[in-house]
Protein backbone atom coordinates (compact mmCIF):
# COMPACT_ATOMS: atom_id res chain seq x y z
CA UNK A 1 0.00 0.00 0.00
CA UNK A 2 1.28 3.90 -0.89
CA UNK A 3 -0.09 6.12 1.70
CA UNK A 4 0.36 9.94 1.37
CA UNK A 5 -0.06 12.18 4.16
CA UNK A 6 -2.87 15.20 2.74
CA UNK A 7 -1.74 18.63 3.31
CA UNK A 8 -4.79 21.47 3.79
CA UNK A 9 -4.35 24.50 1.73
CA UNK A 10 -6.19 27.64 3.06
CA UNK A 11 -7.03 31.25 2.13
CA UNK A 12 -5.95 32.56 -1.52
CA UNK A 13 -4.77 28.75 -2.06
CA UNK A 14 -7.67 27.09 -1.09
CA UNK A 15 -9.65 29.44 -3.50
CA UNK A 16 -7.45 28.95 -6.04
CA UNK A 17 -7.16 24.92 -6.13
CA UNK A 18 -11.25 24.93 -5.38
CA UNK A 19 -10.77 22.81 -2.46
CA UNK A 20 -8.79 21.82 0.46
CA UNK A 21 -6.55 20.02 -1.83
CA UNK A 22 -6.39 16.12 -2.19
CA UNK A 23 -9.04 15.97 0.65
CA UNK A 24 -11.51 16.99 -1.32
CA UNK A 25 -10.02 14.57 -4.44
CA UNK A 26 -9.54 11.21 -2.82
CA UNK A 27 -13.32 10.43 -1.47
CA UNK A 28 -14.28 11.09 -5.48
CA UNK A 29 -11.78 8.53 -6.47
CA UNK A 30 -12.91 5.79 -3.81
CA UNK A 31 -16.66 5.92 -5.14
CA UNK A 32 -14.23 5.61 -9.05
CA UNK A 33 -12.33 2.66 -7.64
CA UNK A 34 -15.49 0.29 -7.58
CA UNK A 35 -16.25 1.53 -11.23
CA UNK A 36 -12.72 1.19 -12.62
CA UNK A 37 -11.34 -2.08 -11.24
CA UNK A 38 -7.66 -1.71 -10.76
CA UNK A 39 -7.31 1.33 -12.28
CA UNK A 40 -8.26 3.89 -9.23
CA UNK A 41 -8.26 2.61 -5.72
CA UNK A 42 -7.96 5.28 -3.06
CA UNK A 43 -8.92 5.24 0.52
CA UNK A 44 -9.15 8.26 2.97
CA UNK A 45 -8.37 8.22 6.62
CA UNK A 46 -8.62 11.02 9.16
CA UNK A 47 -5.92 10.92 12.34
CA UNK A 48 -4.62 12.81 15.10
CA UNK A 49 -1.81 14.01 12.98
CA UNK A 50 -3.58 14.56 10.09
CA UNK A 51 -5.35 12.94 7.43
CA UNK A 52 -3.89 10.12 4.71
CA UNK A 53 -4.78 8.46 1.36
CA UNK A 54 -4.14 4.56 1.00
CA UNK A 55 -3.65 3.70 -2.65
CA UNK A 56 -2.48 0.01 -3.79
CA UNK A 57 1.09 -0.42 -4.58
CA UNK A 58 1.97 -0.52 -8.38
CA UNK A 59 5.19 -2.57 -8.80
CA UNK A 60 7.14 -1.62 -12.57
CA UNK A 61 8.54 1.23 -13.47
CA UNK A 62 7.67 4.75 -14.58
CA UNK A 63 8.24 5.94 -17.74
CA UNK A 64 10.92 8.09 -16.27
CA UNK A 65 12.49 4.99 -14.54
CA UNK A 66 11.89 2.96 -17.63
CA UNK A 67 13.86 5.17 -20.04
CA UNK A 68 16.54 5.92 -17.62
CA UNK A 69 17.61 2.58 -16.64
CA UNK A 70 17.16 1.63 -20.50
CA UNK A 71 19.23 4.56 -21.28
CA UNK A 72 18.14 4.75 -24.88
CA UNK A 73 14.85 5.36 -27.13
CA UNK A 74 11.77 2.99 -26.92
CA UNK A 75 11.20 2.69 -30.26
CA UNK A 76 8.32 3.49 -32.52
CA UNK A 77 6.26 0.97 -31.74
CA UNK A 78 6.33 0.49 -28.34
CA UNK A 79 5.52 3.99 -28.14
CA UNK A 80 2.56 3.44 -30.09
CA UNK A 81 1.70 0.87 -27.82
CA UNK A 82 2.22 2.84 -24.58
CA UNK A 83 -0.01 5.80 -25.95
CA UNK A 84 -2.36 3.41 -27.08
CA UNK A 85 -2.96 2.09 -23.72
CA UNK A 86 -2.45 5.53 -21.71
CA UNK A 87 -5.71 6.91 -24.40
CA UNK A 88 -7.84 3.83 -23.49
CA UNK A 89 -7.26 4.60 -19.02
CA UNK A 90 -8.02 8.11 -20.08
CA UNK A 91 -11.25 7.43 -22.10
CA UNK A 92 -12.31 5.43 -18.76
CA UNK A 93 -11.57 8.11 -16.74
CA UNK A 94 -13.24 11.03 -18.70
CA UNK A 95 -15.82 8.74 -19.25
CA UNK A 96 -16.44 9.62 -15.11
CA UNK A 97 -15.86 13.34 -16.08
CA UNK A 98 -13.05 13.79 -14.19
CA UNK A 99 -9.36 15.21 -15.19
CA UNK A 100 -6.22 13.69 -14.33
CA UNK A 101 -4.36 17.11 -14.28
CA UNK A 102 -1.15 15.35 -13.92
CA UNK A 103 0.23 13.11 -16.71
CA UNK A 104 3.65 13.43 -17.20
CA UNK A 105 6.50 10.73 -17.60
CA UNK A 106 6.84 10.51 -13.73
CA UNK A 107 2.98 9.50 -13.37
CA UNK A 108 2.59 6.39 -16.02
CA UNK A 109 3.83 2.92 -14.39
CA UNK A 110 4.82 0.08 -16.25
CA UNK A 111 3.78 -3.12 -14.94
CA UNK A 112 6.46 -6.15 -15.23
CA UNK A 113 3.83 -7.95 -17.84
CA UNK A 114 3.55 -4.49 -19.74
CA UNK A 115 0.53 -3.41 -18.13
CA UNK A 116 0.35 0.45 -18.38
CA UNK A 117 -1.43 2.31 -15.08
CA UNK A 118 -1.63 5.73 -14.44
CA UNK A 119 -1.50 7.01 -11.19
CA UNK A 120 -1.15 9.87 -8.77
CA UNK A 121 -4.59 11.74 -8.77
CA UNK A 122 -3.48 14.32 -6.59
CA UNK A 123 -4.43 16.92 -9.27
CA UNK A 124 -7.67 15.74 -10.29
CA UNK A 125 -10.89 17.47 -10.63
CA UNK A 126 -14.47 16.42 -11.70
CA UNK A 127 -15.00 18.49 -15.35
CA UNK A 128 -16.65 21.88 -14.28
CA UNK A 129 -14.71 22.66 -11.55
CA UNK A 130 -11.89 24.77 -10.46
CA UNK A 131 -8.26 23.36 -11.11
CA UNK A 132 -5.29 23.73 -9.69
CA UNK A 133 -2.20 25.28 -11.28
CA UNK A 134 0.12 22.17 -9.57
CA UNK A 135 1.55 19.59 -11.91
CA UNK A 136 4.63 18.63 -13.95
CA UNK A 137 5.22 22.46 -15.31
CA UNK A 138 6.46 21.45 -18.36
CA UNK A 139 3.72 18.62 -19.34
CA UNK A 140 0.94 21.30 -17.93
CA UNK A 141 -1.88 22.83 -20.64
CA UNK A 142 -1.69 27.01 -21.18
CA UNK A 143 -5.39 27.15 -19.64
CA UNK A 144 -3.84 25.31 -16.26
CA UNK A 145 -1.45 27.60 -15.67
CA UNK A 146 -3.35 30.17 -14.02
CA UNK A 147 -5.84 27.29 -12.63
CA UNK A 148 -8.94 27.54 -14.69
CA UNK A 149 -11.70 25.20 -14.78
CA UNK A 150 -11.29 21.08 -15.54
CA UNK A 151 -11.81 19.96 -18.33
CA UNK A 152 -10.75 17.43 -20.89
CA UNK A 153 -9.11 19.01 -23.01
CA UNK A 154 -5.97 19.88 -20.48
CA UNK A 155 -5.45 16.72 -20.02
CA UNK A 156 -5.16 16.34 -24.05
CA UNK A 157 -2.60 19.07 -24.09
CA UNK A 158 -0.42 16.99 -21.01
CA UNK A 159 -0.61 13.92 -23.36
CA UNK A 160 0.54 15.35 -26.34
CA UNK A 161 3.51 16.60 -24.49
CA UNK A 162 4.37 13.11 -23.02
CA UNK A 163 3.93 11.89 -26.35
CA UNK A 164 6.82 14.36 -27.65
CA UNK A 165 9.04 13.30 -24.70
CA UNK A 166 8.53 9.40 -25.03
CA UNK A 167 9.43 10.34 -29.01
CA UNK A 168 12.68 12.15 -27.69
CA UNK A 169 11.31 15.11 -29.30
CA UNK A 170 11.81 18.95 -28.30
CA UNK A 171 8.73 19.76 -25.88
CA UNK A 172 6.56 22.90 -26.71
CA UNK A 173 7.08 25.98 -24.61
CA UNK A 174 4.42 27.54 -23.23
CA UNK A 175 4.85 31.37 -22.60
CA UNK A 176 2.59 33.50 -20.08
CA UNK A 177 2.78 36.37 -17.75
CA UNK A 178 -0.12 37.66 -15.74
CA UNK A 179 -2.52 39.74 -17.64
CA UNK A 180 -0.70 38.60 -20.80
CA UNK A 181 -1.79 36.57 -23.85
CA UNK A 182 -0.72 32.41 -23.48
CA UNK A 183 1.18 31.31 -26.75
CA UNK A 184 2.67 27.93 -27.44
CA UNK A 185 5.75 27.52 -29.35
CA UNK A 186 6.34 24.32 -30.97
CA UNK A 187 9.12 22.68 -31.55
CA UNK A 188 10.82 22.84 -34.97
CA UNK A 189 10.13 19.73 -37.00
CA UNK A 190 12.73 19.87 -39.42
CA UNK A 191 14.79 17.01 -37.98
CA UNK A 192 12.00 14.62 -37.72
CA UNK A 193 12.40 11.39 -38.63
CA UNK A 194 10.83 10.51 -42.31
CA UNK A 195 9.96 7.27 -40.99
CA UNK A 196 5.75 6.70 -41.28
CA UNK A 197 4.98 5.71 -37.52
CA UNK A 198 6.73 8.17 -36.13
CA UNK A 199 5.65 11.30 -38.18
CA UNK A 200 2.27 10.18 -37.49
CA UNK A 201 2.60 10.30 -33.80
CA UNK A 202 4.14 13.72 -34.00
CA UNK A 203 1.21 14.95 -36.23
CA UNK A 204 -1.07 13.18 -33.41
CA UNK A 205 1.39 15.56 -31.05
CA UNK A 206 1.34 18.74 -32.57
CA UNK A 207 -2.87 18.43 -32.57
CA UNK A 208 -2.76 17.80 -29.12
CA UNK A 209 -0.95 20.69 -28.34
CA UNK A 210 -2.42 23.55 -30.16
CA UNK A 211 -2.98 26.51 -27.89
CA UNK A 212 -7.01 26.53 -28.30
CA UNK A 213 -8.48 24.01 -26.16
CA UNK A 214 -11.56 23.71 -28.57
CA UNK A 215 -9.02 23.05 -31.45
CA UNK A 216 -7.50 19.76 -30.33
CA UNK A 217 -8.80 16.13 -31.34
CA UNK A 218 -11.33 14.49 -29.20
CA UNK A 219 -9.90 11.07 -27.18
CA UNK A 220 -12.06 9.56 -29.27
CA UNK A 221 -10.15 10.91 -32.81
CA UNK A 222 -7.13 9.82 -31.46
CA UNK A 223 -7.96 6.57 -30.50
CA UNK A 224 -9.21 5.96 -33.88
CA UNK A 225 -6.14 7.31 -35.38
CA UNK A 226 -4.42 4.95 -32.87
CA UNK A 227 -6.38 1.70 -33.82
CA UNK A 228 -5.23 2.31 -37.53
CA UNK A 229 -1.55 2.90 -36.76
CA UNK A 230 -1.65 -0.11 -35.08
CA UNK A 231 -3.01 -1.94 -38.16
CA UNK A 232 0.68 -1.46 -39.31
CA UNK A 233 2.58 -2.73 -36.53
CA UNK A 234 4.04 -6.23 -36.41
CA UNK A 235 3.47 -8.72 -33.88
CA UNK A 236 5.58 -9.06 -30.87
CA UNK A 237 5.61 -4.95 -29.71
CA UNK A 238 4.26 -6.05 -26.17
CA UNK A 239 6.97 -8.88 -25.63
CA UNK A 240 9.39 -5.62 -26.71
CA UNK A 241 7.90 -3.66 -23.89
CA UNK A 242 8.08 -6.44 -21.60
CA UNK A 243 11.94 -7.09 -21.92
CA UNK A 244 12.54 -3.62 -21.92
CA UNK A 245 10.49 -3.35 -18.82
CA UNK A 246 12.16 -6.41 -17.78
CA UNK A 247 15.71 -5.02 -18.00
CA UNK A 248 14.93 -1.73 -16.74
CA UNK A 249 14.02 -3.57 -13.42
CA UNK A 250 16.87 -5.75 -13.57
CA UNK A 251 19.08 -2.39 -13.40
CA UNK A 252 17.25 -0.92 -10.83
CA UNK A 253 17.46 -3.40 -8.74
CA UNK A 254 20.78 -3.92 -9.24
CA UNK A 255 21.29 -0.40 -8.33
CA UNK A 256 19.54 -0.50 -5.14
CA UNK A 257 21.51 -3.29 -4.02
CA UNK A 258 24.40 -1.90 -4.80
CA UNK A 259 23.31 1.45 -2.88
CA UNK A 260 22.56 -0.92 0.06
CA UNK A 261 26.03 -2.09 -0.04
CA UNK A 262 27.84 1.07 -0.26
CA UNK A 263 25.33 2.63 3.06
CA UNK A 264 26.26 -0.27 4.48
CA UNK A 265 30.15 -0.27 4.09
CA UNK A 266 29.72 3.58 4.98
CA UNK A 267 28.12 2.53 8.37
CA UNK A 268 30.60 0.04 8.88
CA UNK A 269 33.19 2.57 8.24
CA UNK A 270 31.58 5.10 11.13
CA UNK A 271 31.30 2.56 13.76
CA UNK A 272 34.83 1.30 13.55
CA UNK A 273 35.79 5.16 13.21
CA UNK A 274 33.67 5.97 16.67
CA UNK A 275 35.31 3.03 18.29
CA UNK A 276 38.76 3.76 17.84
CA UNK A 277 38.23 7.73 18.89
Amino acid sequence: MVCKRLLLVSGQEASERGATGSQATMPMLAGMGKRIPGRVRAQLFHGAEGSWSVTAYIGGLTLHQLQQAVGRGLGDAVVLELLWQLVTQLVDLHREGVMHGDIAPGNVIIRPAGALELIDFGQSARFGQPASHWGAKEFLAPERIEGGIARPESDLFSLGCLLYWLLDHPLPEVLTARGMPVDVIHPDDKQAAAAATRGALLIIARGLTVLHPSSRPTLRRVLQNLRELRQGIPAGVTDNLVALVQAGLSRESRATESRAYRNRDAALESQIAASLS
